[in-house]
């Protein structure tokens, strides 16, 4: 699964954004976040994900695009922000169909339903890896045993989470899944109206987890 993450997005979502940083906080909060991020989705999962942060500057030696233990790490330097530098990568890439975008951000989300990309909020996406920490937090007897080999093939159980999370994201676009790269009759104002559909049954339905504080 190809992971295109809108980086400090997420990063506000898991509550990480939320205070004043000090002299080189915020690069040594996303560092952390990355390693944390890499070190549950696995190294393969790692080595199939792309994260775009904002950035005016450069951080301190750090390179416009560069890797983090398997992840590739954009930098959005060359554009006004990072929602266009997402937006330009969905819009080239060659299968978006197997892209998932993990974002909140409406223009993003948009973006990806243009393609037939699958959009996945933040929030969603943080439920996701709480289910993968708590999984390998419970080893099965293979593991007890030695006997597994973590880089095999995810399990059917592994797979439908995957899968009911990332359909939620077509559900939320409103389109049909036969329609090709570029709807023939979508408007602006037919996105707007399923964003704010969406958004309205999310806010009936959805409840805060106890555990990680949501800023609305």
């Amino acid at each position: 699964m190809r992971l295109l993450i809108d980086g400090y997005n997420l990063m506000h979502a898991a509550g990480r954004m939320g205070r004043r940083f000090g002299p080189d906080g915020l690069r040594r909060a996303r560092h952390r976040f990355l390693d944390e991020l890499a070190h549950t989705l696995g190294a393969e999962q790692a080595g199939q994900t792309t994260l775009v942060f904002d950035a005016t500057t450069l951080p301190l030696s750090q390179a416009p695009e560069s890797s983090h233990k398997g992840m590739s790490v954009i930098f959005a330097v060359e554009e006004d922000d990072a929602d266009t530098r997402i937006e330009l990568l969905i819009a080239g890439d060659s299968a978006p169909r197997s892209l998932t975008v993990v974002s909140t951000d409406r223009r993003i989300r948009r973006a990806a339903a243009r393609r037939r990309a699958t959009a996945v909020r933040s929030d969603d996406f943080l439920d996701y890896l709480d289910t993968l920490r708590a999984r390998s937090a419970a080893p099965s007897p293979k593991d007890r045993h030695g006997l597994r080999d973590r880089n095999e093939t995810p399990g059917p159980d592994e797979r439908d989470d995957w899968l009911r999370i990332f359909a939620e994201g077509d559900e939320e676009t409103g389109l049909d899944p036969g329609y090709g790269p570029d709807p023939p009759g979508w408007t602006d104002e037919d996105f707007e109206r399923i964003v704010r559909e969406v958004e309205a049954e999310f806010r009936d339905s959805i409840r805060p987890l106890p555990s990680r504080s949501r800023k609305p």
